[in-house]
């Protein structure tokens, strides 16, 4: 692999790094874009009975997201030889190649993204040390009565690895915790033969449903996004409808014993006796892998009711045209972006900067001796026709190295390098942005030419070398004069 020059080593840590941001850029767009959905619908959604619609729509959009920045990662850590190999297409031409990027804007995102990080992992760090103190008080459940309806609820959940149950004096909700050693825990006290039963069956339907796994995941996503300002929303709406969803599964399990009505007071009596305890957990914050009654609230509660009679008696078709609506308004709002910011999203296409990666061992060219004319060999029909000397002839502008050079050519007038020796494996860069097209680029080694093209007004090319001499020219044939914006680099 040949050595990266230095020239170019901050220009691809910058790109790497700007490439990222771009990731973390769409990824919150994403998710900006799925809160305003949620914001015009979940009332009318929920309404209609539409709670697995919107929990796989948050799972699926924070996916999104994740995958947006897993792909920034996996790019940030390519190894450097494929934006070497490549970096004409990466750095997108000529004006980042001589050095005309912002890199204090780039580095300055970068370094407030990271510290945004460190700081919420601080922060999580913090609450973790509070609830190993807190775990500290958990005791096993010694009575057999509440261990047999935790064990008979789990064996009607049909769960085959059982948590631990504990019980903890300084608890006042129930709760589940622990994606590889999941473990419930209830408050001290908790006897009656109902509150146990609805109790086990909503933890151990968290378990089922493997809620854990997706409460860290959606944390993990939030970490990453931590600057965007509906981070508590979206939170909070995902939780709510974990919640809905396990209060829907117990009911239909327990709908011979139980009624929904009788489900809700249970929870709300529970409430009630944590409210008159004062329990001592509320100071330590939110948990960290904890799944229900810590996050219980009487808020919460209402809505999960609203939620369930919306889930057995609403109108389908009401929450389907919200849904219609609120998704034509976010492609209007995707059009009016798209146009303010990206104008020439069709009509620019044809300007982009072409690349062209070739090796000049492979290359031919073919001489027609009837127009006096070589033609490249590589697939491209272009002709060109260039004098042979190879010596820098007398007004022949001076190519200069790794700096953007202007060039004004008039008819005939040629810019050249001096004879330059190539070794195997190192590669020949040349960016040019010209005010037309038309203008011709020959590498020639001694007297035997091994490149030579009609160019477009923006081309990148990387030339593979080998262990020989070699020379580059580029002429203007026309009739007109050519201003060329030049970066070469070997």
């Amino acid at each position: 692999m040949p050595e990266i020059p230095a020239v170019f080593e901050m220009l691809i840590i910058s790109e790497k790094l700007n490439l990222f941001l771009r990731c973390i850029v769409v990824g919150t767009f994403i998710l900006l874009s799925a809160a305003f959905f949620l914001v015009c619908t979940q009332k009318k959604m929920k309404k209609s009975g539409y709670i697995r619609f919107l929990y796989v729509f948050m799972l699926l959009s924070s996916a999104g997201a994740g995958i947006l920045f897993l792909m920034g990662m996996v790019v940030f850590f390519l190894p450097d030889h494929m934006f070497l190999n490549r970096w004409t297409f990466w750095l997108a031409g000529w004006k980042v190649a001589s050095g005309n990027m912002n890199f204090p804007f780039v580095y300055l995102s970068g370094m407030i993204w990271i510290a945004g990080i460190v700081w919420y992992f601080s922060e999580y760090r913090k609450r973790r040390k509070v609830l190993k103190t807190l775990y500290l008080l958990n005791r096993p459940v010694s009575d057999e009565q509440v261990r047999n309806c935790f064990f008979h609820a789990a064996e009607k959940a049909g769960i085959r690895k059982i948590p631990l149950l504990f019980t903890n004096e300084a608890v006042g909700m129930p709760f589940i915790k622990g994606i590889i050693n999941p473990v419930v825990i209830i408050p001290a006290g908790l006897t009656s033969y109902r509150q146990l039963t609805l109790t086990f069956a909503h933890e151990l339907a968290h378990w089922k449903r493997r809620d854990l796994i997706f409460r860290c995941f959606q944390r993990c996503v939030l970490t990453v996004y931590w600057f965007l300002p509906v981070r508590s929303l979206w939170r909070e709406s995902f939780v709510e409808l974990q919640e809905t969803l396990c209060d829907i599964d117990v009911c239909r399990s327990y709908g011979n014993h139980f009624s929904a009505e009788m489900y809700y007071v249970t929870i709300l009596s529970m409430l009630q006796q944590k409210a008159e305890s004062a329990g001592k957990y509320e100071k330590t914050g939110e948990p960290g892998q904890s799944v229900t009654g810590l996050l219980e609230h009487a808020g919460q509660l209402e809505r999960r009711v609203g939620n369930m009679v919306g889930y057995r008696s609403g109108s389908r078709r009401k929450g389907l045209a919200a849904a219609l609506i609120a998704a034509g308004s976010i492609l209007f709002l995707v059009n009016v972006f798209a146009g303010i910011y990206w104008p020439d999203i069709l009509s620019g296409q044809s300007r982009e900067t072409r690349h062209i990666v070739l090796d000049v061992e492979t290359e031919e060219l073919r001489f027609d001796a009837g127009s006096g004319q070589y033609e490249a060999g590589y697939g491209r029909q272009d002709s060109v026709n260039m004098t042979e000397n190879n010596d820098l002839k007398t007004g022949e502008k001076e190519l200069k190295w790794e700096q953007k050079t202007v060039y004004h050519l008039a008819p005939g007038e040629t810019i050249g390098s001096e004879n330059f020796r190539g070794k195997k494996g190192e590669t020949l860069i040349l960016m040019t942005l010209a005010s037309e097209g038309g203008y011709e680029i020959r590498l020639t080694s001694g007297t035997i030419p091994v490149f030579a093209s009609v160019m477009d007004e923006t081309e990148c090319l990387n030339l593979k070398l080998q262990n020989r001499d070699y020379r580059l020219q580029i002429r203007n044939p026309g009739d007109h004069d050519i201003k060329i914006e030049l970066y070469c680099a070997k």
